[in-house]
């Protein structure tokens, strides 16, 4: 497989520019649990779009446009109310970019540190 960190998303869209590729896509799983309680829901609340940059493809910029559900709490004593969908394999929270591109981006700064593994980091993107 060649994106194995795509698994649990469904892809929707798949758009190809000169510079970029992008793909929207939403996450595969119909119930999440809570990350306060571990209460299981699938009851939706709202959703939004979060973008996270991949290993490029082919010379071009790869970027992934996930549709994040937030979710209901459905346990009452649960002190939050809703949730946000997990996509770990993708990009663990808060993070920009995948995983695979944060350890390309540590191996160039440490095997070439300072600006020449800066350098390196903007050309490959």
């Amino acid at each position: 497989m060649i994106f194995p960190q795509l698994t649990g998303i469904v892809i929707d869209r798949v758009r190809a520019r000169p510079t970029t590729t992008r793909i929207d896509a939403h996450g595969r799983a119909t119930e999440q649990s809570c990350r306060t309680c571990g209460q299981p829901s699938s009851r939706g609340h709202s959703h939004y779009t979060r973008r996270v940059a991949d290993a490029d493809i082919g010379g071009k910029h790869l970027f992934i446009h996930m549709q994040i559900r937030r979710l209901w709490c459905d346990n009452p004593e649960c002190p939050a109310k809703t949730f946000s969908e997990q996509l770990p394999e993708l990009a663990p929270r808060y993070a920009r970019r995948s995983p695979p591109t944060d350890r390309a981006m540590a191996d160039i700064g440490l095997a070439l540190a300072g600006r020449a593994g800066s350098r390196l980091a903007t050309r490959l993107g």
